[in-house]
Parts: structure tokens; C-alpha cells; sequence
């Protein structure tokens, strides 16, 4: 039986696989991951689209929630420091084009530009392969935490 049911919204999608992550079900969430990739990277119905804003949505909102853009410096509200494994500094150009859409969509989000976010999603969905699909699809599932219902 599949987990995604014909009605579901991507907001339901997204709430399956939090409650799925939250529960431990990893061979449930890899299920569901399956399920919304494309059988065809180049034929997409859009629902991938949608399940990744969402989650990424998610991530914005918790992390407003957290530190709001009014406690923030009015020019650069919200900013990433990223490192790698060592602890070295990197610029968001040095990491890899999926996660670096990735951050691109959750910045733009952060800062109400849901088109900019769009754009970068769809980036990696309309050029990527299933693989990268799959990355962008975990990442942001990841960054929307469990705790984020």
C-alpha cells in the first residue's frame, strides 16, 4: 500500500515524513522518497516541488520562530556561517550545486522570497538527476526538523 494517498497535499507529505523521521521509520521515509521521485527526471508532476518548499517553509519558520528578523541587523537578517569537516571556513560557492540550492531556497525563504526559493528548487529538479532530486528531498527534511509540526 502506498503512503502517499491521491489527495494528499504537500503539507500532508511533509507531515508524513516528519511523524515518519520523528518515529524512527527510516525504511518508511526512503518509501515515501521513492515514491515522489520521478520515474523520468526529465518528467516531473511537480509534487517533489512542493513536499521541498514545504519542508524548507518549515525550516524558515522554525528558525524565525527562534531568532526573529526584528532582533537581527536590519541589512542582513539572517546569515550562514558554514564549515567543513576540519572546521575551515566556506563560502556558500564551495559547497556542491545541490546543497548549495538547497541553502539558497531556505535564505530567500528566511527573507519572504518565496519566487527566489522556487527558481533554486527548481534548479536541481529540472537539471538535476534522481540522485540529486533524492539529496535536495532529504536535506530539506532534515533542516524542517520533527519538532517543527
Amino acid at each position: 500500500m502506498s503512503a502517499i494517498q491521491d489527495g494528499d497535499s504537500p503539507n500532508d507529505i511533509a507531515h508524513k515524513l516528519l511523524g515518519l523521521v520523528e518515529r524512527g521509520h527510516g525504511e518508511a521515509v526512503t518509501d515515501v522518497i521513492e515514491e515522489l521521485l520521478p520515474p523520468d527526471p526529465d518528467r516531473t508532476d511537480g509534487r517533489i516541488e512542493a513536499v521541498v518548499l514545504e519542508l524548507l517553509e518549515r525550516a524558515a519558520q522554525a528558525a524565525k520562530g527562534r531568532t526573529p528578523a526584528t532582533d537581527l541587523p536590519a541589512d542582513e537578517p539572517y546569515q550562514l556561517e558554514l564549515y567543513d569537516h576540519s572546521g575551515e571556513a566556506l563560502t556558500i560557492d564551495d559547497v556542491g550545486p545541490v546543497p548549495r540550492a538547497a541553502l539558497r531556497a531556505l535564505l530567500a525563504l528566511l527573507t519572504d522570497r518565496r519566487h527566489d526559493a522556487v527558481e533554486q528548487v527548481a534548479l536541481v529538479l529540472d537539471n538535476g538527476s534522481r540522485n540529486d532530486a533524492a539529496t535536495l528531498l532529504t536535506t530539506s527534511l532534515l533542516w524542517s526538523g520533527a519538532d517543527n509540526d
